[in-house]
């Protein structure tokens, strides 16, 4: 998902985003990485 966000900026000619923005984005890109590591833990767990 949030590489569906910086694929959607990615063609804005210009933008600025601020420290607090920024920092809500790697909250959000570093929860989602855990995320899908945990998916696959568990669902790995299952085919076994």
């Amino acid at each position: 998902m949030i590489r569906d966000f910086l694929v959607g900026i990615s063609s804005v000619k210009d933008m600025v985003i601020t420290s607090p923005t920024l920092h809500v984005i790697y909250d959000y890109s570093r929860a989602a990485r855990i995320y899908n590591l945990f998916s696959w833990y568990f669902q790995r767990g299952k085919e076994k």
